[in-house]
């Protein structure tokens, strides 16, 4: 019995394995999700939680191993845009010792700012109806509005010295998107700016989906009284709403794109 003591005692007391930097930034990630999937989020929310995620990096065992398709933590912050991990990693010299390392794609992690994915998923894929791909992506949109993290976090690593080149970043974004808009396709490969154009590119099919769903609405109810004679200020009614709800669209995404 008192073996038994002292070994739950020893376990007790022995120190914890400190995480690795990409174990943390998973945390947030989850973290981010819950609350906002919760409340909606909020600035102050956020910022705890941002905080908290400091507090884990400080004491992280490792700040530059790769993990899932290679990607270090600087990676994984740029691609996410976690502009706050960023601007803390970038300070660590042995960070920046790997500023230029490639994850699985071929992609560094200024290459992965450019793609923000977080905000132009739809860019890449307009048509996307999966709830495993729609979802997060709707339930994190808060939190991106408010930050605009992706300028900065470009700002920051090319501030820093990572390559900016475009050629290979390009070519990777046409190929895993095959399905995007043509004009948005002949702009990329054209030689727009990269994260611009797709943020745009983002934006307007948001808002066609938004006002796509409140036509939708007004056309049902057409369907239905249509033809009576006596449904004339209900069609009107329905038409004035279906307009407010497109200008609501249109409002919720006007912080959309970074001034």
């Amino acid at each position: 019995m008192r073996g038994a003591a002292l070994l739950c005692l020893l376990l007790w007391s022995a120190p914890m394995a400190l995480a690795d930097a990409g174990d943390v930034l998973r945390g947030f990630a989850e973290d981010l999700y819950a609350t906002s999937e919760a409340t909606g989020g909020s600035p102050e929310v956020w910022d705890r939680l941002e905080e908290q995620a400091l507090s884990g990096l400080a004491q992280a065992q490792s700040l530059t191993a790769p993990g899932d398709r290679g990607r270090t933590p600087l990676m994984v912050a740029a691609a996410n845009g976690y502009g706050f991990a960023v601007r803390w990693l970038l300070a660590r010299p042995e960070v920046r010792a790997t500023l230029d390392a490639r994850d699985d794609d071929g992609m560094n992690a200024w290459d992965l700012a450019q793609l923000a994915l977080r905000q132009t998923a739809f860019a890449c894929r307009p048509r996307v109806q999966n709830a495993a791909v729609v979802v997060p992506v709707m339930v994190g949109l808060p939190y991106y509005l408010d930050r605009q993290p992706y300028p900065g976090i470009a700002n920051a690593l090319a501030g820093a010295g990572a390559d900016t080149g475009t050629a290979e970043l390009r070519a990777h974004w046409l190929s895993v998107c095959p399905r995007s808009a043509p004009d948005l396709r002949a702009a990329i490969a054209g030689g727009a700016p990269v994260q611009p154009t797709l943020m745009a590119g983002a934006r307007d099919v948001l808002l066609a989906k938004c006002s796509e769903e409140a036509r939708l609405k007004h056309r049902s109810l057409l369907r239905m009284f249509g033809k009576r004679t006596d449904a004339a200020g209900v069609i009107a009614q329905s038409r004035d709403i279906t307009q407010a709800r497109i200008a609501a669209c249109e409002a919720e995404l006007e912080g959309f794109l970074p001034d």
